[in-house]
């Protein structure tokens, strides 16, 4: 169902007061005996595992939560659901003793249905049993910032009629022509399905009504006088969705949206037809005070900030966000590239996969192709949202990995020809690098010139003014190997704290910066600075240092030098 609830389906949030504890015997399975009442903690929720035990900020495990729920009298005759947005990584969930459902996928929201399970009027007990580790073939493939296992989003739970929309999405292109489409479960019979369009004045913009003949519904409208959302006018619009019986709402969700067109033409972007650069940072989900847990105040001011730095981009690395993040992105203006966690694949480098395979299995392929769909089927009203992304630095001169990445790319272009879909390279030298792109609307590659120039060879004359002109080289071989498709640089930047370049390591980083994003800028179409914020590593990565230090903020968001610089020349375009 996955959208935003209405009053009719009676929401509760459910986080907040929970208890929790450690099960290192693992158990798989809900057995009173092996849940003793000793060693119970209270945690509030959502938070990741190092929050909720701030001593072992390391631990990784299986952990059982639980809290008593009271069901609502007013919920009786009608279906009773949970839904969880994100947990990770692997998920039972229990009412009582009972066994309800099971969920793989981290970063991603999943639900249940617990009409059989409860009683409306009654407290239940709900226990969810987590495994913060993954199993060969789980995403992520590769840890590249540091694990965040838990219940790291939002628990509602909410009641339906015994009809009920259970998916419905909208999108528009800038000339006004709207599609929409919706899903209905449960009995269908003397049902009506209205779906109205209204501006963010709440203006009426549309509103039409069918009858329900069957299970699905989709129509297509061209709306006058419309206002194309866009960087400079993030301008929003509503479709609401209502099921009805005899003219009684039966149930009731809506999907905020936005006009615009997003086109990969001639080796340029447009956007509603005219070309746009894109240019901003990435960003990772961590803060000192939520650690990878959603956090909305945290997420509101960065977002803030990045808009008044000029910025109109942001690439969410390298995992699917809370929906909030998008909704924030929507109401800014800031254009998105969203990514699954198929991330340093294969994971040959942390045992992943089975002795003597060349890839990992295909359990990795089934979770990627699993997460795509669910995040696209959740995003996809979203006018934020510009990109898709299938991967993060694959290692594509093994065949296996260019096959599953191109079919990953079609799967998205196939339920999404709105948007422009890529996965992101770290091979954009390779000799071999005509057959890595063949499936992508746009080519988005890593690099960190001066990182190698400076660090990795020891020589501190190497002159960033190298790396910005190394860029732009390896940016004029892409576009002469494909013409007709964009380049965007998503990763580029320098790390400050490093012992090699002692006190001057903020002005070394603000050179290599604005050196390496003039490389970009004069040639690809598109650049995101690696990092907007310094983030935790695992402790496992063979780094040193607990925390990532390319950010050009700090984890805290006091900034640095190079933060000033970007921001100034991204202001003068």
């Amino acid at each position: 169902m996955l959208m935003e609830f209405d009053s009719i389906r009676s929401a509760q949030d459910l986080g907040g007061a929970w208890e929790m504890r450690e099960d290192p015997t693992g158990s798989s399975v809900w057995f009173t005996d092996a849940q003793p009442e000793v060693g119970w903690r209270k945690v509030s929720l959502p938070a990741d595992i190092a929050h909720c035990i701030p001593e072992r900020p390391h631990a990784a495990g299986v952990y059982w939560f639980r809290r008593r729920i009271r069901i609502p009298g007013t919920y009786c005759g009608r279906r009773v659901f949970l839904r969880f947005d994100a947990v990770n990584y692997d998920c039972s969930v229990f009412i009582g003793e009972s066994h309800i459902c099971k969920n793989e996928e981290g970063f991603l929201p999943f639900e249940a249905e617990i009409t059989d399970f409860v009683r409306p009027g009654c407290e239940e007990t709900l226990s969810l049993r987590v495994d913060t580790r993954r199993t060969p073939g789980q995403l992520p493939t590769s840890f590249f910032w540091k694990n965040c296992g838990g219940i790291i989003r939002d628990i509602t739970l909410y009641a339906t009629g015994d009809a009920f929309l259970s998916d419905a999405y909208v999108t528009g292109d800038h000339l006004g022509n709207t599609s929409l489409r919706a899903e209905r479960c449960g009995d269908c019979e003397g049902l009506t399905l209205e779906v109205k369009i209204t501006d963010s004045d709440g203006h009426v913009l549309s509103c039409d009504a069918a009858d329900c003949d069957g299970n699905s519904y989709s129509a297509q409208h061209t709306l006058a006088n419309i206002s194309p959302w866009s960087p400079d006018t993030p301008t929003l619009y509503r479709a609401e969705f209502t099921l009805l019986r005899d003219g009684t709402p039966l149930d009731r969700v809506s999907r905020t949206f936005g006009f615009r067109t997003v086109e990969a033409k001639d080796g340029k972007i447009l956007l509603n037809g005219k070309e746009i650069f894109l240019k901003g940072f990435n960003r990772h989900e961590d803060h000192p005070t939520s650690g990878g847990a959603a956090n909305v105040r945290v997420v509101t001011e960065d977002f803030k900030k990045i808009k008044e730095s000029g910025a109109n981009f942001i690439r969410m690395c390298h995992y699917p966000r809370d929906v909030r993040e998008l909704q924030t992105a929507d109401r800014l203006g800031l254009c998105l590239l969203v990514e699954i966690p198929l991330c340093g694949y294969p994971a040959t480098r942390i045992g992943m996969t089975e002795p003597d395979a060349k890839c990992p299995n295909e359990a990795v392929y089934f979770h990627a192709r699993t997460c795509l769909e669910r995040m696209i089927r959740r995003d996809r009203s979203h006018p934020s949202v510009i990109i898709w992304s299938v991967s993060n630095e694959n290692e594509e001169p093994e065949e296996c990995v260019i096959r599953n990445q191109d079919a990953l790319i079609r799967i998205a272009k196939s339920m999404d020809p709105t948007r422009l879909a890529t996965h992101v390279s770290n091979h954009s030298r390779h000799k071999e690098r005509k057959s890595f792109f063949r499936e992508d609307d746009v080519i988005c590659f890593n690099t960190y010139r001066t990182i190698f120039g400076r660090i990795y060879n020891k020589n501190a004359d190497f002159d960033p003014a190298e790396a910005g002109e190394a860029i732009a080289e390896t940016v004029r071989g892409l576009r002469a190997d494909f013409p007709d498709k964009p380049v965007i640089v998503t990763e580029y930047g320098y790390r400050t704290c490093d012992s090699f370049d002692g006190p001057e390591d903020e002005k070394i980083q603000a050179a290599a910066v604005a050196a390496e994003y003039a490389g970009a800028r004069k040639t690809a179409n598109g650049a995101s600075v690696w990092l907007y914020a310094d983030h935790l590593w695992p402790k496992d990565n063979g780094i040193a240092d607990d925390v990532s230090e390319y950010g050009l903020l700090r984890r805290d968001r006091s900034e640095k030098e190079a933060f000033r610089v970007y921001a100034e020349l991204m202001k003068k375009e």
